[in-house]
């Protein structure tokens, strides 16, 4: 009863502190009644701009927008940093090993304090400073690799852990801005019927198109034949930058259709008719690849330019509109549907494999290679095989 009364409380009361007017609010009256004895009785301080964020998360968790999610001024502020891809940091991304309990790190960025440090994938970070990872939580030790600009921290990485003579080695490093990097790519070592270009897409920021769009040329430069895209535990992003993606793949026709909640087309995103790419093509997908992966991949394959190969998608075809708020926050709300250029919205459905390679799930995807990546290695020997 509590939780469902502070519930109530914040739902309501957002309203007020952050703009949201509804025509008629007498079954929100008695908040005021609230307010008001707070402000008699209350032995505490009151700090408005803290309520004003809880009212906020409130009144998104009783929504039940499974999507939605308020964020308040930093954090905002933090995400778009992110999306344009600027960020402080030391230009590591790092995934929690729970039985270990430490960090595994999973790419240095170019150009980064970590790669001068001399950091490499595959490390192991089990300190920083004086505390382990054990000690500081998985939350606290990003947060602490991501703070204020000209912090140093030192820390403590295990390097070669599965081999015969694992190494302890300590790195100082120091938090900097930096160009955060979405997209990695490289031709694929192990012997294959035609070269193959792999390009591992993290996420789809604002600049992803510009980065995924070198690589590809990058790649064809170097003789590529054929690529697989990555999008394994890719959650999604900016619809503008998977859209000018796709745009530079496809040919002409529709890219994506942009419904209401009354089924209403609201826009359509057409791609032109010059086709930059023509190589014969792959996608990687797992349960973690969603919303605008899902719609690169569906778009792909309604084209049939392109495979899947892993396993099902998570199935997220909502378009999430932000909204900036008053208070330097925002609130993320589900809003359209965004339907692939032919097929129906996989929302709720995912969009299953067409050839179906299952990874044990305590397997760090991001830790395999060329050798041990089944897969990939799936993917190019279908790709072989489709070439004849």
């Amino acid at each position: 009863m509590l939780i469902t009364a502070v519930v109530v409380f914040i739902m309501t009361y957002m309203l007020v502190y952050t703009g949201f007017y509804l025509k008629d609010r007498s079954e929100y009256s008695f908040i005021d009644e609230i307010d008001r004895l707070v402000d008699q009785y209350y032995l505490g301080e009151v700090d408005k701009d803290e309520i004003s964020d809880w009212l906020a998360y409130g009144y998104i968790a009783g929504l039940g927008d499974k999507y939605g999610s308020y964020m308040n001024a930093e954090d905002f502020s933090d995400y778009m940093e992110q999306m344009e891809g600027q960020g402080a940091g030391i230009g590591i991304r790092v995934s929690y090993n729970e039985s270990s309990q430490s960090l595994d790190v999973i790419s240095v960025m170019p150009g980064t304090p970590a790669e001068s440090a001399g950091i490499l994938r595959g490390d192991i970070i089990v300190g920083i400073d004086n505390l382990m990872i054990s000690e500081l939580g998985y939350e606290n030790a990003v947060n602490a690799l991501s703070g204020a600009v000209g912090t140093w921290h030192q820390l403590r990485i295990v390097r070669g852990a599965d081999t015969e003579q694992p190494e302890m080695l300590t790195f100082d490093v120091q938090i900097a801005e930096y160009e955060a990097v979405t997209v990695e790519y490289h031709m694929f070592t192990r012997e294959s019927a035609k070269k193959t270009g792999v390009i591992r897409i993290y996420e789809f920021g604002y600049n992803t198109d510009e980065e995924f769009i070198a690589a590809v040329e990058a790649l064809k430069s170097e003789g590529a034949q054929q690529l697989v895209f990555d999008l394994r535990n890719n959650p999604g992003g900016a619809l503008d930058s998977v859209v000018a993606m796709l745009d530079y793949l496809l040919p002409e026709g529709p890219i994506v259709r942009v419904t209401d909640k009354n089924g209403t087309v609201v826009e359509t995103y057409t791609s032109d008719e010059e086709t930059k790419c023509e190589l014969p093509m792959a996608v990687l997908t797992n349960g973690n690849s969603a919303s605008a992966s899902e719609l690169f991949t569906s778009a792909l394959l309604d084209y049939d330019m392109a495979f899947t190969v892993g396993t099902k998608t998570y199935g997220k075809g909502t378009v999430l509109t932000i909204f900036p708020l008053s208070n330097g926050g925002a609130l993320i709300i589900s809003t359209y549907l965004y339907n692939p250029p032919f097929s129906e919205n996989f929302e709720g459905s995912g969009i299953a494999p067409g050839v179906e390679v299952i990874i044990d799930e305590a397997t760090n995807i991001y830790l395999l290679n060329d050798e041990t990546d089944l897969q990939l290695i799936r993917a190019v020997q279908e790709l072989d095989l489709r070439a004849g």
